[in-house]
This record gives structure tokens, C-alpha cells and sequence, in this order.
């Protein structure tokens, strides 16, 4: 079958020309099955053509694809951390004795403790910003167990002194927040892992 643009000869059934590209005969319309018109199998220094070069919806391989982001900025998680970490600065627990008072934040304490959780909160808070839940989670599951282990430490204090000084003993702003900057964070990381499934 010979070419009507070029005067090629190409092979019976061939629906386009292997030499320019052009459509050969009635058939070349489209029939179903039959390969997309106008497009043609690469010959000797014949290139490729696409009939359709703007077409709206061609395909776009996923190489060439504009990257996009799944992940979201987690704002619960990062306002738990924030206020767990603040917390470490705060007055923890508040001693009243006669008319004296003393408070105590885990920053003054000293210790391991505070490391502890300003590095909880500062993962939580990084790993929020980056939109990864786990970070959030793990933090504040960190976050609230310093605490209770912070409480117990009090008690276990006051039972080597053999004496009930819980009356004297308030807890104060850092120990509240804490717990509530612990549990922000659990609720950020895991409505983050929720979201991220669906």
C-alpha cells in the first residue's frame, strides 16, 4: 500500500505510513483495537507524531509527574508539644509549710527527667511540622508516663520520710501541662494515622 503524502510503500494493513506518519485509506479512522490514528511504529529516520500534541488529558508518565505531598502539617501535635514543653519551665509541684512556700519546676529539679521530656516534645513537635503521626504519638505516650513517674516520685519521697505531707504538697502548672500537652500530642499523632489511611 503506498503512501498518498509521501509515496511510500508500506505493508497491507497498515494504518498509518511508516515513512511520514500519515494516515493510509478509510480504515485508518480508528477502527477499535486497531492502535490509536495517526501514530505509527518508529522507521528509518521517520520519528514518532502525535496527532494530538495538546491534548488536555493525555496521559503524563508518573517520572514526569509534578511531585505531590500527602503529607499535612499536624497543628494538634505541634500545640502539644509546644505546652509539654514549656511545662519543664513551670512550676511542678508547690511545697507550703508555716507560711513558707517553695516550687519546684523539672528544670530546677535537674536530672535526667527534663531532657527526657523537652526531647519528647521536641520530636513530637518536629516530626508534627513534617506531618509524620508517630513523632506526636510516641512523644506524648513519653510525655504523660514522665509525669505519672514525676507523681510517684513524690510519693515515694515523701514514704521514705515516714510522713503523709500531701496536705503541704500542690501540684502546679508544669504537672497539668504536662499531662495535658502529653495527651494533645497522643490525640494529634493519632487522628494524623487516621487521616493518613484514608
Amino acid at each position: 500500500m503506498f503512501c498518498k503524502s509521501c509515496g511510500r510503500n508500506n505493508p497491507d494493513g497498515a494504518f498509518t505510513c511508516i515513512g511520514c506518519g500519515a494516515p493510509l485509506g478509510q480504515d485508518a479512522a480508528g477502527a477499535p483495537g486497531m492502535g490509536t490514528p495517526g501514530m505509527s511504529a518508529p522507521g528509518v529516520g521517520a520519528p514518532i507524531q502525535n496527532p494530538y500534541p495538546t491534548a488536555p488529558n493525555a496521559y503524563v508518565p508518573a517520572a514526569f509527574a509534578a511531585p505531590t505531598s500527602s503529607k499535612k502539617l499536624n497543628i494538634i501535635g505541634i500545640i502539644g508539644a509546644i505546652i509539654a514543653f514549656i511545662s519543664v519551665f513551670l512550676p511542678y509541684a508547690t511545697v507550703s509549710f508555716m507560711g513558707i512556700s517553695q516550687s519546684v519546676s523539672l528544670q530546677s529539679a535537674g536530672g535526667a527527667d527534663r531532657f527526657i521530656v523537652m526531647a519528647a516534645a521536641l520530636v513530637g513537635l518536629v516530626l508534627s511540622v513534617i506531618g509524620n503521626p508517630v513523632g506526636p504519638t510516641v512523644g506524648g505516650i513519653i510525655c504523660v508516663i514522665m509525669g505519672f513517674l514525676e507523681n510517684n516520685s513524690i510519693t515515694t519521697e515523701m514514704d521514705k520520710l515516714g510522713v503523709d505531707l500531701s496536705e503541704y504538697i500542690s501540684k502546679g502548672a508544669g504537672c497539668y501541662m504536662l499531662f495535658v500537652g502529653g495527651f494533645i500530642m497522643i490525640a494529634g499523632g493519632v487522628y494524623g494515622i487516621v487521616t493518613k489511611n484514608k
